[in-house]
């Protein structure tokens, strides 16, 4: 569980207080998701989010690998 996580205002829109609050306890900080770095410091930590068309994947990051932003992937299907 991570106490404190940068969270995009437009995620937390589009997912919802309860959603965030789920990711947040439920996501365990290990390594970040973009260079594979142990978490050492609990501030810094953002919850990314890759939106495809019928599905999305959130992730914890490093704030200096990725910004808490959400993006939209397009469908390579």
């Amino acid at each position: 569980m991570t106490d404190r996580l940068a969270v995009n205002s437009d995620t937390r829109s589009d997912l919802g207080n309860e959603v965030v609050e789920k990711l947040r306890s439920s996501l365990l900080p290990i390594d970040c998701q973009t260079c594979g770095q142990r978490f050492e410091d609990p501030d810094g930590l953002v919850l990314a989010v890759d939106v495809l068309p019928i599905t999305a994947f959130a992730a914890l990051h490093h704030d200096r690998c990725r910004s808490p932003a959400r993006r939209n992937l397009p469908d390579r299907g």
